[in-house]
């Protein structure tokens, strides 16, 4: 799908907003029987009529393992339910949106029943809920939030987070700060060489 789908656009995004009914497919869900067509029909990875290399291209998957930044809570839930964190798979719940996406999987558990105050929040920390359920939240997460943050999803890998939809499964695995920085820099590094590139080509140089 070189081209893209052809799909209701607003804000510069063909997104949908379920809460005020924009964007995607006549701003709603998905039915059976509704059919989207692409803008144009490509082979291929393209770019300026050049191929796009595989380093720059998200490995998406419906099963994928996330890497993810232990968070400031971490450390406030059991030791059994941070094994379970890494070792279980959850599912995408049907109740997810845009603001978060709504994890189904074993119950995780905190050290103390003592609530926090509410701190800052981003696309895609991972919160642990009252029920012992987590949510990622997502493009439009609230700012701040009361919930535990037990961990983030490192930014080389929002991408095969916001592609899974109901029903896909997911696990996770704890990478180090540092770690998150250079899958990052050597995504931006490759991106940066494939401008350039194109760039001179342009030029005929």
């Amino acid at each position: 799908m070189g081209g893209g789908l052809a799909a209701d656009s607003w804000l510069g995004s063909a997104s949908t907003n379920l809460q005020i009914g924009v964007g995607g497919f006549r701003g709603r869900k998905l039915e059976a029987g509704d059919r989207i067509e692409l803008e144009h029909k490509t082979t291929g990875l393209h770019i300026g009529g050049e191929t796009i290399g595989w380093s720059l291209v998200p490995k998406y998957s419906a099963s994928p393992t996330l890497r993810v930044i232990q968070g400031p809570e971490f450390e406030e839930v059991t030791a059994i339910s941070q094994q379970a964190f890494l070792a279980e798979s959850y599912a995408i719940s049907r109740s997810s949106d845009r603001m978060g996406f709504r994890l189904e999987g074993p119950a995780l558990y905190k050290l103390s029943e003592t609530e926090m105050l509410s701190s800052g929040t981003a696309f895609g920390t991972i919160q642990l809920l009252n029920d012992g359920q987590l949510i990622v939240l997502m493009a439009d997460h609230q700012t701040t939030g009361g919930y535990p943050r037990i961990a983030t999803i490192a930014v080389i890998d929002l991408p095969l987070m916001a592609q899974l939809g109901p029903g896909d499964r997911l696990s996770f695995q704890i990478v180090s700060v540092t770690e998150a920085d250079q899958l990052l820099f050597e995504w931006e590094k490759n991106l940066a060489f494939m401008k350039q590139g194109l760039r001179f080509k342009r030029q005929g140089l």
